[in-house]
């Protein structure tokens, strides 16, 4: 017959209990969704998590009263609701978990919830963001020692592919208890609005737009079944199907802004984008455009042809118009123009071809009423 501990047994209770409360359903569901595990090991002798589990010492565990056990396990979850473990990876660990503590205890508090013993609160810090009280917190004293350490941080610089996995279990795990909060009817104020950014931003995140110029143009790469690459994994059973292949992206051209208003840094970066596009797309035709007030050299380049053969002029005003006729003209697969974007244009000059605006060191384009935008800076 198997006994539960008295640790076990506290815990059980306080989780069922955090579950009866009102406006808990989102906090609950992060809360189910953690490893328990008693570690006897853990220093300091508390609790801690690295967003998927949740490590206690169990004599610390014992030792709390009722409405204790309930904060400890409270303060545990909202680290990882704020996905502490991840954002704070890259800052001075020991300052940003004082500072995640503060945001969190005084949230708790406000709540009317019950801190286990010398929890880190101010409130000085009311209504800051984690990052708000970490740029005015001074380093930690030194004699606090690890007292308050209880996030265990991701590895710092880029995710690896373990980091980057727990940051889609995570953020599954929010978005679950999100619509699970919704589906209970809790009160919206029960879920702090920039945790409901945070997901927003997990699930739409901005992308360098040179990897969204590259998922544009992949866009137009045909992709089909072909009996010419038949499905090798069913050859041995006598099975001839076809296979789904892509092929090489057959055409793009390419608009290049050679006016005085384009710097040489900016430039000097479309080349480089043009000669990335080249070099992972491998279109089996490049045609680039030179363009100022007009078209000043239309340049053909092959699959194998070498891209610094190409001259570029102009160096005058801005005239996108003779671009947007070619391209009437023409019909090419996909128009791409890099270009500062300092130009009139008007709905009449539709080529009525995919465009593709590269608007480099300019957000506002609202005078672009066709076409899709790309932002970036240099």
């Amino acid at each position: 017959m198997h006994t539960i501990s008295k640790e076990q047994r506290l815990m059980n209770k306080t989780k069922v209990g955090i579950m009866n409360k009102t406006n808990t359903t989102f906090i609950s569901t992060i809360l189910f969704s953690l490893k328990q595990t008693w570690d006897k090991n853990l220093s300091p002798p508390t609790a801690a998590t690295d967003g998927m589990n949740l490590l206690i010492h169990p004599d610390f565990w014992c030792s709390l009263t009722d409405d204790q056990r309930v904060g400890l396990l409270l303060h545990e979850t909202w680290h990882v609701c704020w996905n502490h473990m991840y954002r704070g990876r890259d800052l001075d660990k020991k300052k940003y978990n004082y500072a995640a503590d503060y945001v969190i205890n005084n949230g708790l508090i406000e709540s009317g919830f019950t801190l286990p013993p010398e929890g880190l609160v101010d409130k000085q810090y009311g209504g800051m963001s984690t990052k708000q009280v970490y740029d005015l917190l001074e380093d930690p004293p030194e004699e606090d020692g690890n007292k308050y350490l209880d996030i265990l941080f991701d590895p710092q610089g880029d995710p690896n592919d373990a980091t980057q996995s727990k940051q889609v279990e995570l953020t599954n795990t929010l978005i679950k208890a999100m619509q699970q909060s919704k589906m209970s009817g809790d009160d919206p104020g029960s879920i702090p609005g920039e945790i409901q950014i945070m997901v927003d931003e997990l699930l739409n995140p901005k992308l360098p737009w040179s990897t969204l110029l590259q998922q544009y143009i992949t866009g137009f790469v045909k992709e089909d079944y072909s009996y010419k690459r038949p499905n090798r994994r069913l050859l041995p059973l006598d099975i001839y199907l076809p296979s789904q292949h892509s092929e090489k992206l057959t055409e793009v051209c390419i608009a290049v802004d050679t006016s005085c208003s384009v710097s040489d840094e900016e430039f000097l970066a479309f080349l480089s984008e043009i000669q990335d596009i080249k070099e992972r797309l491998k279109p089996e035709k490049m045609t680039i455009l030179d363009f100022d007030t007009s078209i000043k050299a239309e340049h053909v380049i092959g699959e194998y042809d070498d891209l610094a053969s190409v001259t570029f002029h102009g160096r005058g005003g801005t005239d996108v118009r003779p671009v947007m006729k070619w391209a009437k003209k023409n019909q090419p697969v996909v128009m791409i123009v890099f270009s500062d974007m300092y130009f009139d244009i008007s709905n009449s000059d539709d080529p009525g071809c995919p465009i593709l605006w590269i608007s480099v060191n300019n957000t506002r384009h609202d005078h672009l009423t066709f076409g899709d935008v790309i932002d970036f800076e240099i």
